[in-house]
């Protein structure tokens, strides 16, 4: 039998089950609501968890606090008080130095962790070894965060494997060994678990086609959801057929959310030729710095209209100018909120561009030509598409005469029925601006009731925002 307690609201008594109140609380997904809910309820509940809750928002930004509790430094200052609440969390983040012990102790079972700090390679490799076998072993490790050097990811690569219910891998490293990178695609290959494997590196990878037929295997048997790498390069060390294999596993994705590649040349693959729907589920495509397939302007264009990508990001493509027009003429039948089309050089299409930037349903969009910047012979149709596209709220445009610039993309900007919430100009270093143009932009500022952040002496970046 279930202990009861009562409390007293406008003068009659009220049985209550002990408890019921918190287990509410934790079926409360939105920060805001929980908190509002703790609130209320300390007049039914004046100790136990959710008073510890209480005190823990008075002290750190609800952030930190719920659904997902961030193990920082600062928080665990208050571990009194988290004694009292960690078994109620659905996921823990641990962001810095934590006593396993006493995070076994107190810390439910069965709940995810995220994991993203990792100890002072100055430890003794005995200790290393021992730290990383306690955690792997004793918790239910969902999440990995590698943002280091790689001066032990050896041992740490060596502990992955144990990892039983690892869902998603992050790695960002200098220079990540190829020997890591085939273990892990070794592993994810036969993981039933792994969803997202996210790699940022500076160094480049001359990939074999072993590491290639086992990130093949990866994307053919998991339900994958984000996938991000940087610098392959199979151009010499792997067979095309193992390259094309790869890349329809890739494109073919049905479960595939984000797709994140950069510096790779993907210019022989020949996409269309794969069958069957490209990206049925994509929200996020970034392509930086990629030679793109041969056949961009076909296939490009089919997904933006079959798939439901809402960011496209695309610095530094090199792609046809066929394929240029045809994806720009694809917007109009996209979904997409946000556009990233640095590095296009749309001069020689310029009045394609503008008819099709105006009309393109996007919100954030960002343009800047190679070398110096748009210069002013453009800005008429930047201001153009400005005045005309309503949907758009933040816009970037890198410029090579500023001064000019700002006052005929602010005009713009002032002159829409609907104020946009930013517009962002990205200026070349080595351009000067008087002290009377720096006055004219300040009172242009005022006149128009907007905000200029930034340096208005030697201007790499502006930012203009209306006031409210």
């Amino acid at each position: 039998m279930k202990r009861l307690k009562t409390f007293h609201h406008d003068g009659v008594v009220h049985p209550l089950v002990l408890g019921i109140p918190l287990t509410i609380a934790c079926f409360i997904q939105d920060r805001a609501t929980f908190f509002r809910f703790v609130v209320a309820t300390r007049v039914v509940e004046p100790t136990g968890p959710l008073e510890h809750f209480f005190t823990l928002a008075q002290r750190y930004k609800l952030g930190l606090l719920w659904p997902e509790l961030h193990l920082t430094p600062d928080v665990l200052n208050s571990i009194e008080h988290l004694t009292y609440v960690l078994r109620f969390y659905p996921v823990v983040s641990i962001e810095c130095n934590v006593d396993l012990a006493w995070l076994a102790c107190y810390v439910n079972p069965n709940t995810p962790l995220s994991w993203s700090w990792f100890p002072s390679f100055a430890w003794e490799p005995s200790c290393l070894d021992h730290w990383f076998t306690a955690w792997s072993t004793g918790f239910r490790i969902t999440s990995i965060g590698w943002h280091s050097d790689n001066l032990a990811i050896d041992a740490f690569a060596a502990v992955v494997r144990h990892l039983r219910h690892l869902k998603h891998i992050d790695v960002v490293i200098d220079v990540c060994p190829t020997h890591f990178l085939v273990n892990l695609f070794a592993l994810a290959a036969t993981s039933t678990t792994l969803k997202s494997i996210m790699l940022e590196d500076e160094g480049g990878h001359a990939v074999s086609g072993q590491m290639l037929q086992h990130a093949t295997t990866w994307l053919e048997r998991c339900p994958v959801t984000m996938f991000r790498f940087h610098r392959w390069d199979w151009s010499t060390t792997v067979a095309p057929g193992i390259v094309t294999a790869f890349v329809r596993a890739l494109f073919r994705h049905p479960t595939l959310q984000l797709l994140h590649i950069e510096q790779c040349n993907l210019v022989r693959v020949p996409v269309l030729s794969m069958g069957g729907p490209l990206f049925p589920a994509l929200w996020q495509l970034h392509f930086e710095s990629v030679y793109a397939p041969a056949d961009t302007a076909a296939w490009l264009p089919m997904v933006l209209f079959h798939s439901p990508i809402h960011e496209l990001i695309l610095p530094n493509v090199v792609c046809s100018a066929s394929a240029h027009i045809r994806i720009l003429r694809a917007l109009k039948f996209s979904h997409l909120n946000e556009l990233d089309l640095t590095g296009w050089s749309l001069a020689p299409i310029w009045g394609i561009a503008v008819s099709c930037l105006s009309t393109a349903l996007v919100r954030q969009l960002t343009l800047t030509d190679p070398g110096d910047g748009i210069n002013d012979d453009s800005l008429a149709g930047i201001a153009q598409i400005i005045a005309t596209n309503e949907t758009l709220t933040h816009v970037t445009v890198r410029v090579s005469h500023t001064t000019t610039a700002m006052v005929a993309l602010m005009s713009a900007m002032m002159d829409r029925e609907a104020s946009l919430e930013c517009l962002c100009l990205v200026g070349v270093e080595r351009v000067q601006h008087s002290e009377a143009d720096a006055t004219m932009l300040a009172e242009l500022a005022a006149d128009h009731q907007v905000e200029l952040s930034g340096e208005l002496g030697s201007i790499c970046r502006l930012q203009i925002t209306p006031l409210e």
